[in-house]
């Protein structure tokens, strides 16, 4: 856990592109059908955490930016499309995916327009709302889904962006 939080203490430029790499190792690992297939999921509880670091507001806004900038979303994106040679009632990788949409809801919540054009993908909404749609996915994970598709649809209303996929978030409070 302490080398990607260690991270943080990097000046940006050299933090995103160290996370960069970790994610890319991270999916080179979750390809690799030689690994234990848990040691890069743990990748995933370790951006949640940063993801929900509550430090001073520059600290925090400059964490989000190197977690963007990292690949954070495209990994997430990974994690939540990945069916590798895993069981798909696997509880772990469950978790994993349903730790990968808190983290990607937190990204998400925080993005700005033009972040949100870069960041957000349609292959991402689409994982997303396939774990929504899929019958087979615990209960957890879909209710998960159904909150990070409510997350996104707010914050492409509040920086006035075409969502690729729309949730319905009348039942959603500040």
């Amino acid at each position: 856990m302490w080398s990607v939080c260690t991270l943080c203490c990097l000046p940006e430029s050299i933090f995103h592109n160290a996370l960069s790499s970790a994610l890319d190792e991270g999916i080179s690992q979750l390809n690799s059908s030689g690994t234990n297939p848990y040691e890069p999921l743990k990748l995933v509880e370790r951006l949640l955490w940063l993801s929900n670091t509550k430090s001073p507001l520059e600290d925090s806004e400059q964490i989000h930016r190197a977690l963007v900038m990292g690949g954070a979303c495209g990994f997430l994106t990974y994690v939540l499309s990945h069916t590798g040679a895993l069981d798909p009632q696997d509880r772990g990788l469950w978790r994993a995916k349903g730790l990968a949409m808190t983290c990607l809801g937190n990204l998400i919540e925080r993005m700005g327009r033009e972040e949100c054009h870069k960041s957000i993908t349609k292959e991402m909404i689409n994982a997303v709302v396939a774990t929504k749609e899929d019958e087979g996915v615990p209960l957890v994970q879909r209710g998960q889904a159904i909150f990070t598709l409510q997350r996104y649809t707010v914050a492409a209303d509040r920086c006035g962006i075409q969502p690729y996929y729309r949730e319905d978030t009348s039942n959603m409070v500040e």
